[in-house]
């Protein structure tokens, strides 16, 4: 109740201050009067006074009474007719509830009531307090997490070999034709009449005394299998003719003489056991004395070979698809065998397998609680991140929200014990000088730390306060020592130090290097010794990377390859900000503050009188 006291207490203090106002205006009018009309020594026509009616007024009655013009008026109001209205009126009028949550002069009294509390019983600079019933709204982020999970599971299929014909055809019987022989020797024609073939001619158009006429006919047979008919249905010759396939003779003359004087014709003779599958040679040989001929009438036909096209049809249990999954293991269930597809024969070592798969099942994502209760409390998805991933899914999403939220539309400052200045602007009538507080050194150096924040941001690595390495060299001569803590802004003796070496001094001068250690190098009769620092942006960025990396366990890495980086936003967030010691930064602020002139006191009270004459004058035409 501390808090309620004090501002009634200032309430108090107000009122009584412009009461005191009021009275010493009137007390200034009366002044006035007795100087006009008082006790002079001069006779005062009375009814020169304002307001003078004389000495026979009704109100003499109440003259040395004590109290009975309050009996008077009691009795009055039993039978004024205005008086009596009011007392019933007052009885008779509905009750007004005031619900203290809603209602506007309640609304800030929690507020008010925590913030006044903590600023009369333990913190000794000011707090914003919220007055009025107007809000506005705002909107602040907030984050949750979403979680995802997925389960492998094992499944089989059964697949089974399928070998289909890419030509329609397949299977069905066709008749050999011209294009598929080739006739090598003299004059042998070759002409297809309807499903047969005829070779060689039928007048007698070759000559000689007793000569052979040798001719080759070659064809190819893929699979002896596929031939239905190779025969020669009849043949005529004119003297003598050898035929042979392959080498093997079918067909000879007895031997003899050479001229016969007659044509002879044969039936027919079957080729077919005498092929192989390959190129095969029918060999016709005519002996001719005088005049004579060869003529050959075929009749082959053969089934069309099946052009194999193999597939697989699957089918897999609770309709899985293979396509999605990793094969485990294969087995074969059905075994070595051979099939006829169409007139053409297959053999497969295996027809039919069982294969097992293995699959990763679908993510499923589970969310906070306070997701949800952010999305009821009417929060809006502005981003989301995965922050911890596996090669084919998110296993941990972070989702930002933009929450609205209500706050007073107006704020007023309440202090402790010390006088709010604005601007800066006290008088040693009204506060004397004094260093500042703690307090307020913790709030300049967090709003220096802000200004920082936004200028050494690096977007592309969300880090702050990246410093640099810089090393110098010592000297035993001193005159030449490049790693001197102080002068260098003098240029004494620093001529042949590099400029890594002057931007490290300078560094030195204003606090913003750590020193990381020292090393040797060279032989013992060249020896250097170097030092290693790191340089970063300010003195505030030094302390709280110093400070930063000891909170979070991290070091500044080995003297000759030192980690002069600076702290991520994620370990900016994790640092203990009231473990870090800013008292090197303090000095700082100070001198800042010292440097401040002091306002002008003359003006400040005249500006407080004339604020007080016009609150009098308001008043005065109140009154009247």
């Amino acid at each position: 109740m501390r808090a309620k006291t004090i501002t009634l207490t200032f309430l108090f203090c107000i009122e009584v201050a412009l009461a005191y106002d009021i009275d010493e205006k009137w007390k200034k009018e009366g002044d006035a009067l007795n100087s006009k009309y008082g006790s002079t020594g001069a006779t005062t026509d009375l009814n020169t006074v304002p307001g003078y009616k004389g000495t026979d007024v009704p109100e003499t009655q109440y003259y040395d009474k004590g109290e009975g013009y309050v009996n008077a008026a009691i009795e009055d109001a039993k039978k004024n007719e205005t008086a009596s209205y009011i007392n019933t009126a007052s009885a008779q009028r509905p009750k007004i509830k005031i619900d203290p949550k809603k209602d506007p002069l309640f609304k800030r009294v929690d507020a008010i009531e925590e913030k006044a509390h903590s600023l009369s019983e333990s913190y000794q600079g000011c707090q914003k307090l919220p007055v009025g019933s107007d809000d506005i709204t705002k909107y602040e982020k907030k984050s949750c997490f979403e979680y995802g999970r997925r389960e492998q599971i094992a499944f089989s299929c059964d697949r089974q070999l399928l070998v289909s014909c890419r030509n329609s055809n397949a299977g069905e019987t066709l008749p050999f034709n011209s294009n598929d022989f080739t006739i090598t020797g003299p004059a042998f024609a070759m002409k297809e009449r309807g499903t047969n073939i005829y070779f060689g001619s039928e007048t007698n158009d070759r000559r000689g005394g007793c000569s052979n006429y040798t001719n080759t006919i070659t064809f190819d047979v893929k699979s002896v299998d596929d031939i239905v008919e190779f025969r020669i249905e009849s043949f005529m010759y004119d003297d003598r003719i050898t035929l042979s396939l392959n080498g093997k003779t079918i067909f000879e003359e007895p031997p003899g003489g050479c001229e016969r004087g007659q044509i002879f014709t044969k039936p027919g003779l079957d080729l077919k056991p005498y092929l192989k599958a390959g190129i095969n040679s029918l060999t016709v040989v005519n002996l001719v004395a005088g005049t004579g001929r060869a003529w050959i009438n075929l009749r082959a036909s053969r089934k069309s070979r099946c052009d194999a096209v193999e597939s697989y049809l699957y089918a897999c249990e609770n309709g899985k698809n293979y396509q999605e999954a990793v094969l485990a293991s294969s087995n074969c269930i059905e075994g070595a065998e051979t099939r006829n597809i169409k007139g053409t024969l297959f053999t497969k070592e295996c027809w039919r397998f069982n294969d097992n798969f293995t699959q990763w099942e679908a993510p499923v994502y589970t969310k906070d609680p306070l997701c949800d209760e952010l999305v009821q409390k009417g929060c809006g998805v502005l981003s989301n991140h995965c922050i911890e991933s596996d090669p084919s899914y998110c296993k941990k999403r972070e989702i930002t929200y933009s929450c609205p939220y209500q706050e007073s539309a107006r704020f007023v400052d309440l202090c402790g014990d010390q006088l709010v200045c604005p601007d800066g602007k006290c008088t040693k009538e009204y506060q004397e000088y004094q260093p500042a507080t703690e307090d307020f050194k913790k709030a300049a150096t967090a709003l220096e730390v802000a200004k920082m924040l936004s200028k050494e941001l690096e977007p592309e690595k969300l880090s702050v306060f990246k410093g640099a390495y810089k090393e110098c060299k010592e000297s035993n001569l001193g005159f030449k020592n490049c790693c001197k803590d102080k002068g260098w802004g003098l240029a004494l003796g620093i001529t042949e130090c590099n400029s890594d070496e002057k931007e490290l001094g300078l560094a030195k001068e204003s606090g913003r290097n750590h020193y990381i250690g020292s090393y040797k190098t060279g032989t013992a009769i060249d020896r250097r010794t170097y030092q290693s620092h790191c340089v970063y942006p300010s003195k505030l960025a030094k302390i709280i990377v110093e400070q930063g990396k000891q909170q979070l366990k991290k070091g500044f890495g080995e003297t000759r390859s030192p980690d002069c980086s600076g702290l991520t936003l994620s370990e900016l967030e994790n640092l203990n900000f009231d473990q870090i010691n800013f008292s090197e930064f303090y000095s700082d602020i100070q001198s800042k503050i010292d440097s401040y002139q002091e306002p002008d006191s003359n003006q400040a009270v005249a500006k407080f009188k004339e604020t007080i004459e016009k609150k009098l004058k308001s008043l005065s035409k109140d009154k009247s």
